[in-house]
């Protein structure tokens, strides 16, 4: 990995946005895999929700803590919520929680999509999936409903495919730094 600073998340989570047919603009909440304080700030900046060398500014002054901007992990994250473990996992199921409008006093209001963002092999290894609502602006979407969730991974016009949620929901692999995905 030649620069610790850009991490294949530019590629996942930008084939994410495309397969959802949404961009980061549209994105309500975030859940993000902080195994270390720096992958916060990699996966703010990398998928897109600022750009690169900002993270630091756009994480403070409350931007990114309940009731601010932009929803960032609100089970805590894996630093304080539940790392090590099956965090990766923790964090569809908060995902799929907040859009199904379960999360009591954490509740994102009017959570319609969500990023969720994973990395492993030491930043060589990205997966990001966009997660929504069955709402009325995905309408051109053919989707697969969980309860009411819907994994999208089609653009307009295109057929859907369901995927399993072991093989990820509507995700986008990205290529590691060194070569392998």
């Amino acid at each position: 990995m030649p620069d610790l600073t850009v991490s294949a998340a530019t590629d996942s989570g930008q084939r994410a946005y495309k397969m959802a047919g949404a961009g980061p603009e549209e994105v309500d909440l975030t859940m993000l895999y902080d195994a270390f304080t720096i992958n916060t700030v990699l996966f703010l900046e990398d998928p897109g929700f600022c750009e690169k060398g900002e993270g630091g500014a756009f994480v403070s002054g409350g931007r990114i803590s309940p009731g601010g901007e932009l929803a960032v992990n609100t089970s805590g994250g894996g630093l304080s919520y539940n790392h090590p473990g099956m965090y990766g996992l923790l964090l569809i199921v908060e995902a799929v929680r907040q859009l199904r409008g379960e999360c009591g006093d954490r509740q994102v209001a009017n959570a319609n999509i969500a990023l969720v963002h994973g990395n492993g092999g030491v930043l060589s290894s990205q997966v990001s999936a966009v997660l929504g609502t069955e709402n009325p602006r995905w309408a051109a979407f053919q989707h697969a409903p969980f309860g009411r969730l819907s994994v999208f991974s089609c653009r307009p016009g295109a057929s859907s495919q369901a995927v399993s949620l072991t093989g990820g929901l509507s995700h986008a692999a990205g290529r590691g730094r060194n070569g392998r995905s």
